[in-house]
């Protein structure tokens, strides 16, 4: 099979455990852009906040991100797809979150916002402060969620340790008509607009670009991984995926500490 499109999810599977991408790794992307073979990242993080990694990679295409509610060049602003959550499907989630004591940040067109510094958004903030002012992720600390933002609204991010209790929220949440929440990590939650995947994302992208399923190369490590593993005629697994998602495909590489993206590739691609 000649593959034109090579996606992989970021968090546990391109990115080590460290949040770096490996010099194998580094390798084989411009070894796929040598043969013409593109190369895209399908994340649940914001577009932008993968900006330095992109940069990294010397990569200009399209980036699935806010786990499919979003596909953009964020190089050059262009919009290729976009999933909004509704205003009042929102206001539901908040409202569980709160009643909950959840933590929260909420991913919209350029910015995210949180009522808290703590969770997941913590990382970012930290982050930020290494980060060159063309690379850093706009974020906002607000006093009312309901009423302080002014974008359009992808996603909403949970994190807890107590994996009961995000468990329990996310069966309530998908209660909720026209919302679906997703683990994307043992410790967090992705709630986002129903039928908003990666599979979804990456099946309209390769419409536009032209590409047929069976020419399409995908690879995760979680359960929102799955659909688009799925999706795409061959799927891969890093040695460190959810035994879910190892179940449904082609092939389980080596870790994502071990350039299980890159020794996949070399063994599927033969390069």
């Amino acid at each position: 099979m000649s593959y034109k499109l090579v996606v992989t999810d970021m968090d546990g599977t391109f990115l080590n455990s460290k949040d770096e991408i490996s010099e194998e790794n580094l390798k084989i992307v411009k070894e796929l852009n040598e043969r013409g073979i593109l190369f895209s990242i399908a994340t649940g993080r914001l577009d932008t906040m993968i900006k330095p990694y992109l940069k990294q990679i010397g990569n200009n295409n399209p980036v699935i991100s806010c786990n499919g509610a979003l596909v953009r060049n964020v190089s050059k602003g262009e919009f290729y797809y976009a999933q909004i959550m509704e205003t009042e499907n929102f206001i539901k989630v908040i409202d569980i979150c709160k009643a909950n004591n959840l933590i929260f940040s909420v991913y919209c067109e350029y910015t995210v916002y949180s009522e808290s510094t703590e969770g997941r958004i913590k990382y970012f903030i930290q982050r930020n402060k290494i980060l060159s002012e063309d690379e850093k992720v706009a974020i906002k600390i607000v006093s009312n969620i309901y009423t302080d933002i002014d974008e359009k609204i992808f996603k909403i991010l949970v994190s807890n340790d107590d994996l009961k209790l995000l468990e329990r929220v996310k069966g309530e949440i998908n209660k909720i008509p026209g919302i679906e929440a997703i683990k994307s990590s043992s410790n967090l939650l992705d709630i986002m607009a129903t039928g908003v995947t990666k599979g979804n994302a990456l099946k309209n992208l390769a419409e536009i670009l032209k590409i047929k399923r069976e020419e399409i190369i995908a690879i995760g490590d979680n359960h929102n991984d799955i659909s688009m593993l799925k999706y795409a005629g061959y799927s891969i697994a890093v040695g460190n995926a959810e035994q879910a998602v190892k179940d449904i495909v082609d092939l389980v590489t080596v870790s994502n500490d071990e350039d299980g993206v890159a020794k996949a590739l070399r063994e599927v691609l033969s390069i």
